[in-house]
């Protein structure tokens, strides 16, 4: 059709032909961009923007390539074109890009035409794409609104009525649930009460068809859409009682779809349950959807493949490695050891920002963490959530790097005799480690060299965070927070020092993060906690996470006076 257009000789007088057919074909390539991201403030965007090594950004087509020569051309083509898709694109155009163009400002009869080109599409289904049509309604409205048309305002908004009315009845989520939102959330839009009130109701069959198990239409995600919309209106009524209805029923058939469901589907699934049970207050359904959970949970390995990396490390090369570990006095090798095994952030990152070019799925793909009978993390991609995913790589590395810290202390009590005294005498160079703290201290170390993993960590974690606690007061920071009563303090927790300004400002990037990670952050091991509440189970009270307890002890103590003074 474009072609037979530009084959008529009196489309124009003045343009060659091959800037009549690059005009005429450039319109369909610019990119609707509804949510205001075009870089040149308009409606219509580029269909590609990259950056030149010069950091010059190169748009692709580019506003800059159009003239006035183009902007009547397409005007002659809105005219001429028969198809109202393409009438309203070339109108629209038009009226979006002439003054910048140009500098003038456009003529009314483009946004009308466009108006009712989009008016046209809509009401004769011309669009192949339902979403093509939500897009033409959407702007239609938008249009009308703009120029305050009274009338096409009125005959936008039936449009889109109708088309939510055919997609609501054949059940097209993504389609009803975009106009909905459209119709309901513009309020220049004048909806009556007969209107708002045909909306409210198809959303209630929706909700009761496609949460109905027996039903054909049994479609929990459907169902949510409908819910949510409803539970909303419900709230600003308010009526309570209605809104908590609406989410229930959607909750239920996730429920019910949850117990035929593989144990980790069924888990994320109830999970999204049980957060919207609780973020609307409605503590019951929550509990009992956290139980389901609990129980789902029991049969996690079902379907779940294990996957594992072996590698293998010389028999001379380890020898090697061991000796360069432990070679000098017993304070330098433990001094080489406790700062070789501290993570290098700035190493993890690079690794990280290789992974989005590496593997670019992967590094979109959110993470999930499971503990035990339930859900402990969620980490975004690397770009969406790189704190997330830093702390989860830090987490991975230092379990790697486990093996080796376990063999490198392990040679270190063969070469050097280590005894209490030797790792008493390496801590008392800081000044973090009180001495009335002395006692315990010996109590944890000893207990670690007789192999006594599960006493050891629990004495010792403790005294690392009292360590950190003293380091807080040094440097000039409060160790205390208001407490829950009025007129009360209580002490700072672990992860509160270790993200207060003055603690990271000490300890550096990678100890902060290191003990945050392995002691106190969900996404990492999170020791203290889940020592402390009761969370470990006694398998993992092991002499490689006694390795790592030991070595964050001695990370501690390279905190010198010195660095607390500057």
């Amino acid at each position: 059709m474009l072609f037979g257009v530009l084959r008529d000789e009196g489309l124009t007088a003045t343009a060659p032909k091959w800037k009549c057919a690059w005009a005429a074909a450039t319109a369909f390539n610019f990119l609707l961009n509804s949510n205001n991201e075009s870089p040149w403030n308009t409606y219509f965007g580029p269909m590609v923007s990259t950056s030149g090594s010069d950091g010059k950004v190169n748009h692709a087509p580019d506003i800059a390539e159009l003239d006035a020569e183009v902007i009547a051309l397409w005007q002659d083509l809105f005219y001429r074109a028969k198809h109202p898709a393409i009438r309203a694109r070339y109108a629209d155009l038009v009226w979006d890009f002439c003054r910048k163009v140009t500098a003038e400002r456009p003529d009314h009869r483009y946004v009308q035409g466009a108006i009712e080109a989009y008016l046209q599409a809509v009401s004769f289904r011309l669009y192949k794409n339902s979403i093509d049509a939500v897009d033409a309604v959407s702007r239609m409205i938008e249009l009308a609104l703009r120029i305050k048309d009274e009338e096409r305002i009125e005959a936008s908004k039936r449009c889109g009525f109708e088309l939510f009315q055919e997609h609501a009845k054949a059940q097209h989520v993504g389609v009803w649930a975009q106009l909905f939102d459209l119709l309901i959330a513009n309020k220049n839009i004048k909806l009556s009460e007969n209107e708002r009130g045909e909306l409210f109701a198809s959303l209630e069959r929706i909700l009761a068809e496609c949460s109905a198990p027996d039903s054909d239409s049994f479609d929990p995600w459907s169902a949510k859409a409908a819910a949510v919309r409803l539970a909303e209106n419900y709230q600003r009524t308010p009526n309570m009682e209605q809104a908590h209805r609406a989410i229930r029923t959607w909750g239920v058939a996730f429920e019910l779809k949850a117990t035929e469901a593989e144990p980790f589907l069924a888990m994320t699934w109830l999970q999204e349950v049980h957060d919207e049970y609780h973020r609307r207050g409605m503590k019951d359904d929550a509990t009992r959807v956290q139980l389901s959970i609990a129980e789902k949970s029991k049969n996690l390995s079902q379907g779940m493949k294990d996957g594992q990396v072996a590698f293998e490390v010389p028999n001379d090369e380890m020898k090697a490695f061991l000796d360069t570990m432990t070679s000098g006095s017993t304070r330098e090798a433990l001094a080489r050891i406790t700062s070789s095994f501290i993570p290098r952030v700035g190493e993890v990152r690079s690794l990280l920002e290789e992974l989005v070019t590496a593997t670019p799925f992967f590094a979109l793909v959110p993470i999930v963490q499971v503990a035990d009978d339930h859900f402990a993390t969620q980490t975004g991609g690397i770009e969406s959530d790189s704190d997330g995913r830093l702390m989860l790589q830090l987490a991975q590395n230092i379990e790697i790097h486990g093996l080796f810290l376990s063999e490198s202390l392990s040679q270190l009590r063969v070469r050097h005799q280590l005894t209490v005294e030797t790792i008493m005498s390496f801590l008392d160079e800081s000044p973090v480690f009180c001495l009335d703290r002395r006692l315990l201290l010996k109590q944890g170390i000893q207990a670690y060299l007789e192999g006594d993993c599960t006493k050891a960590i629990h004495v010792i974690i403790p005294q690392i965070e009292q360590a950190l606690r003293t380091l807080l007061r040094l440097v000039g920071g409060s160790w205390l927070r208001p407490g829950k009563n009025l007129g009360t303090l209580q002490f700072k927790t672990l992860n509160e020092i270790l993200r207060e300004t003055a603690i990271r400002n000490c300890l550096g990037e990678n100890l902060t993060l290191y003990l945050l990670n392995f002691l106190a952050d969900q996404r990492g091991q999170n020791l203290r906690n889940v020592v402390c509440h009761g969370l470990a189970a006694d398998h993992q009270f092991n002499q490689r996470l006694c390795d790592r307890t030991l070595h964050a002890l001695l990370s501690v103590a390279l905190i010198r006076r010195s660095i607390v003074s500057g």
